[in-house]
């Protein structure tokens, strides 16, 4: 037994209350891998939109950016006013 702890050995040769790393981790499901991985990609696209309308906005060479431009129309109101 080692210092500091007080449990009893148990039958596999381990602690009772010790439990390895793969007994901790809980299993994961297809649906929550699958809702993990879309909401990885949706954060991903917010982010690059968002810093692309946020690159147009602050430090664009023209105005006249297609790109820029539609997604400037695609946000609500506060955002294009601010913009």
């Amino acid at each position: 037994m080692r210092a500091g702890v007080l449990c009893d050995p148990g039958t596999d040769g381990r602690e009772r209350g010790q439990i390895d790393m793969a007994e901790r981790r809980a299993p994961h499901s297809r649906l929550a891998l699958a809702l993990t991985v879309a909401a990885g990609i949706l954060i991903a696209g917010v982010g690059t939109l968002g810093w692309r309308w946020y690159s147009y906005i602050t430090a664009s060479a023209t105005l006249y950016d297609e790109v820029g431009i539609e997604v400037n129309h695609r946000l609500p109101e506060p955002l294009r006013a601010w913009g």
